[in-house]
């Protein structure tokens, strides 16, 4: 496998376990009720070091599994921590996306943000009714976080693709969002959500 092969893999892992991922001494997991995402975790880990995920079965989701204390350091070359989470202190850790995935090429970094809406993201329809007493339906497409670091991260990683796209972030639903029509559009045409 070529090295170039190898980074943008490691890169992607490396976004996934800042989405619903995580990290110990001697170990990765990952964490989803979605078999395609664990399935894409699996041919990652696979790719990289040659092992099988453990799944294991959980009462809400499944948990994807690999033992390997060089690989965690390797990895955290990447990101000083996975952990994404506010801390007890009510400060946020220091994770965040490596910072060699802003420099990729458009097309990787189009790969990029499709994996992270397939793991963070959603589209809701909804209707709200207008001042002339008239009911509209309303589409948003949106990003889940709460973590202040990653949301200005995911930001401009987004800004790099839908340079003319209005994102806005609510602060009570805790995600970025796309509402307007034009811009909706614009992200159908050019990220979607799908995984290749």
């Amino acid at each position: 496998m070529q090295a170039r092969n190898v980074r943008a893999l490691k890169l992607k892992l490396a976004v996934m376990l800042l989405g619903d991922g995580w990290s110990g001494r001697d170990r990765i997991g990952y964490t989803s009720k979605d078999p395609a995402l664990l399935s894409y975790f699996n041919n990652l880990v696979k790719s990289l070091i040659g092992k099988e995920a453990k799944i294991i079965p959980g009462d809400r989701a499944f948990r994807a599994v690999v033992y390997s204390k060089s690989f965690v350091k390797e990895l955290l070359k990447l990101s000083p921590t996975f952990r994404t989470k506010k801390l007890s202190n009510g400060l946020f850790p220091p994770a965040k996306i490596p910072d060699e995935v802003f420099t990729l090429p458009k097309k990787e970094i189009v790969e990029i943000l499709r994996l992270i809406f397939s793991m963070e993201g959603g589209v809701t329809i909804y209707a709200r009714k207008s001042k002339n007493n008239q009911f509209t339906v309303e589409k948003k497409v949106f990003l889940s976080s709460a973590n202040p670091i990653l949301v200005q991260q995911y930001t401009q990683l987004i800004n790099l693709i839908l340079k003319d796209v209005k994102m806005k972030y609510d602060n009570k639903g805790r995600n970025l969002y796309i509402k307007d029509k034009k811009g909706i559009e614009e992200f159908y045409k050019k990220l979607d959500f799908y995984l290749k």
